[in-house]
């Protein structure tokens, strides 16, 4: 990395904020912010003492070392092209992207033009504009050449996050991982909410019981292992209680969220998987055998 790093950043949103304040605290801040709306690359320009901000990537001055696209991932490829029509010293500029789904080849129209690029994803939750701490954090990267690789790590330097490789063609199962431990905790906990309101819990007492377990239960992965953590109905193979489950949610949820149903069925027979792992020597079979025919009939 050049001792005076000059970094844009292209986007204005969550990510962008996180990556900026990163950045900011390094001691080398954004030199620019463009957004395709002014005002979000003017505020988030403001925030981080950043002295251009534009709506427009004409104003990416020739001297930039890194170009940061904190787009949708939507944009990215269009803003690339977009991007290898200005008149840059390419072969100077470390372009990336920080998708988590999509490779490189997004960057190809750059690369042609003699760029290094590289991409960038750090696995953790950007609910919102405030910046998150990512110092230390795990980072997933790939590059285009041992140039890229090289300005890449000093970026990550910078950034005080650690990087590491996927192999070729497995980002996208890489990103899955991260929807299945993150996402799909979200959705979870929006069912259970909903089921536990159907009880008569209120959302004060859902966060005394739900959301304490959920941390609990996080907490007893970290210390024993996903497997070992595991415990409830399915573990202990109580195929009673399953259909009591079962009746109960086909009753009250059977025609007005048939997705709670089919949640609990098919995450009901992902957890027989787990339980098997650790109980072995337990025989499974009529509980799976329950809840592929349930399933079954939702489809039918």
């Amino acid at each position: 990395m050049r001792k005076k790093t000059k970094t844009v950043v292209i986007g204005a949103g969550k990510i962008a904020y996180t990556i900026s304040a990163a950045l900011f605290n390094s001691g080398a801040p954004p030199s620019a912010i463009i957004s395709r709306n002014p005002r979000s690359a003017e505020d988030l320009a403001y925030a981080f003492s950043v002295p251009i901000h534009s709506g427009s990537l004409s104003s990416i001055k020739k001297n930039t070392n890194i170009i940061i696209l904190s787009t949708p991932d939507t944009e990215i490829q269009r803003t690339a092209k977009l991007l290898s029509a200005l008149d840059l010293p390419f072969e100077k500029i470390l372009f990336i992207h920080l998708s988590g789904a999509l490779s490189l080849n997004l960057l190809a129209p750059l690369e042609r033009k003699g760029a290094l690029t590289g991409s960038l994803h750090i696995m953790h939750t950007f609910p919102n504009k405030t910046p998150q701490k990512i110092e230390g954090l795990p980072a997933a990267i790939e590059y285009s050449s041992p140039r890229a690789l090289k300005e890449m790590k000093s970026l990550c330097g910078l950034l005080k996050i650690e990087p590491f490789f996927l192999e070729k063609g497995k980002k996208t199962l890489y990103h899955i991982a991260g929807v299945f431990a993150a996402n799909f905790l979200n959705g979870n906990l929006s069912a259970s909410r909903e089921i536990a309101a159907d009880a008569g819990v209120n959302d004060r007492l859902f966060s005394a019981l739900f959301i304490r377990i959920t941390e609990k239960t996080l907490a007893n992965i970290k210390r024993s292992g996903i497997e070992h953590a595991l415990s409830g109905p399915v573990e202990r193979n109580d195929v009673l209680t399953v259909k009591e489950h079962i009746k109960q949610l086909r009753n009250l949820y059977g025609r007005k969220n048939k997705n709670i149903l089919c949640n609990y069925l098919h995450q009901s027979l992902l957890l027989t998987e787990a339980a098997e792992k650790k109980n072995p020597g337990i025989n499974y079979r009529a509980l799976k055998h329950l809840l592929i025919c349930e399933a079954d009939k939702i489809k039918n």
